[in-house]
């Protein structure tokens, strides 16, 4: 008789405490934890809000994380500094709104800023910012489309970023056609080579004899026709130059005390590679 009575007590022990705690969740594997709640941005906050979407998809997986950013992007040469962050549940439905909130006297009109978004699973980035979103403080919404990514930009400086595809170009040149030349030019003596594939040239490189004053070599990289990077070897200095789609110098750096290059040099510099860009240019549509 023992036993008949040790059911009925734990059914009435169970019933007691979910009638005192009828909030808890009840353990199990047919219900999981619930993730951590995440406070909602008040409307009247200083915050940069907008949409985040990817092209092509309008649903994600769920528990995935949505991480924002405010990047300080004043120093190309350094991993932009987070002026504001905030890590939140991922939606499950795009596009979707979001919010990040700042403090509007961390924003100084002389810096340069930007957005990021990152979808995040477990600590590892599936979707990405492709780069960050320039923001000045002004209210208008920011739009951050997400693209298919293992890291993001600002996981490193954008110089170093810069260098990194220079070199991983530079040793893909094999794949190319190649080409060559040489010419005078007021009793300096330049011969070259450079790299092209179907669409464009990509790659070229110049040896230059300047008599008594001594030789220089130069490797150039081009994207969509124009200077890329320009890497100048002279004297045993090397010096890199790169610029950013919008033509800004981000990476500037002479030699290993990591100097800069001085404005009438980086202009010389972007001239000289134009100028081979075109000579190399015109040889590949004739051949």
């Amino acid at each position: 008789m023992r036993a008949l009575w040790v059911v009925p007590f734990a059914l009435s022990a169970s019933l007691i405490v979910a009638c005192g705690q009828q909030s808890a969740p009840t353990s199990g594997p047919s219900q999981p934890a619930a993730g951590p709640v995440v406070a909602q941005v008040p409307a009247d906050a200083t915050a940069i809000r907008g949409e985040v979407s990817i092209d092509g998809q309008s649903t994600l997986p769920a528990n995935l994380e949505l991480r924002l950013r405010l990047l300080d992007q004043s120093d190309p040469s350094i991993v932009p500094p987070v002026v504001a962050e905030r890590v939140q549940p991922a939606p499950t439905a795009l596009p979707a709104s979001y919010a990040l909130p700042y403090q509007a006297n961390a924003i100084q009109a002389d810096r340069r800023y930007g957005v990021e978004a990152s979808l995040l699973a477990g600590g590892v980035v599936l979707y990405v910012s492709p780069k960050p979103v320039a923001f000045s403080g002004a209210a208008e919404p920011v739009a951050l489309n997400l693209v298919r990514s293992g890291i993001t930009a600002t996981d490193a400086a954008p110089a170093d970023v810069l260098k990194k595809q220079f070199d991983e170009l530079e040793n893909a040149i094999g794949g190319f056609r190649r080409l060559s030349g040489d010419r005078i030019e007021s009793a300096v003596t330049i011969g070259w080579d450079a790299f092209a594939n179907d669409d464009d040239v990509r790659f070229a490189r110049e040896n230059v004899d300047y008599g008594d004053a001594g030789t220089a070599s130069f490797r150039y990289a081009y994207r969509d026709g124009q200077p890329w990077v320009v890497a100048r070897e002279q004297g045993g200095v090397v010096a890199y130059l790169g610029w950013a789609e919008d033509g800004e110098v981000v990476l500037n750096r002479l030699g290993e005390e990591r100097g800069a290059l001085e404005a009438d040099d980086i202009e010389a510099l972007r001239d000289q590679a134009a100028r081979l860009y075109t000579i190399v240019k015109a040889r590949a549509d004739r051949d």
